[in-house]
């Protein structure tokens, strides 16, 4: 199974490809719970950093098990950080 990180850079056209481009291609698109561990681990602190990559690993190979090698897109804009407060999260 791979994954593919868009990272959806602001002002790039980042929801058109959401939208309209991404629901269309033969992948999975955008599961919610590995969305949610891929942002959760983001905002983690140091410390719950691991518990919350294992979490991820577990869905991934939930998927996995359940879809076999199919590509996973994962695609939000918050992946690129906060552009209204110009620092990274």
């Amino acid at each position: 199974m791979r994954i593919i990180l868009h990272i959806g850079l602001h002002k790039t056209g980042t929801k058109y490809f959401q939208n309209y481009v991404f629901p269309e291609l033969d992948l999975i698109y955008n599961p919610p719970k590995l969305v949610q561990y891929a942002i959760d681990f983001l905002r983690a602190d140091a410390v719950d950093k691991k518990e919350v990559f294992y979490k991820f690993i577990g869905e991934k190979e939930k998927i996995k098990k359940k879809c076999g090698n199919r590509v996973v897109l994962l695609s939000k804009e918050y992946f690129s950080g906060n552009l209204f407060i110009g620092i990274k999260i």
